[in-house]
């Protein structure tokens, strides 16, 4: 199951780029690019339509009503892998408007710490954007 869901997080990740209309984002969100499609606000790592020159280390971080993969309305979700190694990857989804933590998996965090800090930033850098 867990190599499923795996598979269906990196099909959204491509997904999410099919359209080419992402604006690359400068100043302190150097190396970021932005995207706004139908109401739901995405960030990523990587050019999100340059499928041949995606890094390994992958961050998606989405806001709006149809951001996420399980829970309905207006949500924050995050996806965070590095496809060079196996089975590594972090998602979770967050209410849109008090931040409570609905619903999270994966492996890719290896301390508490550590999660929480790239959480914080990407949802600060949602906040920010919207």
């Amino acid at each position: 199951m867990k190599k499923l869901t795996c598979l269906m997080l990196v099909l959204v990740l491509l997904l999410c780029g099919c359209t080419g209309g992402a604006q690359k984002l400068s100043g302190q969100y150097e190396g970021y690019y932005l995207e706004n499609d139908e109401g739901v606000l995405s960030v990523t790592n990587y050019a999100p339509y340059d499928f041949l020159n995606l890094p390994n280390y992958q961050e998606l971080a989405q806001y709006g009503d149809g951001a996420g993969l399980e829970s309905e309305g207006v949500v924050y979700y995050i996806f965070i892998t590095d496809t060079s190694k196996k089975d590594t990857y972090y998602t979770a989804e967050f209410d849109g408007e008090t931040k409570e933590l609905l619903c999270e998996e994966g492996t890719f965090f290896a301390d508490e710490a550590a999660k929480n800090e790239t959480v914080n930033r990407l949802l600060t850098m949602l906040d920010a954007l919207r």
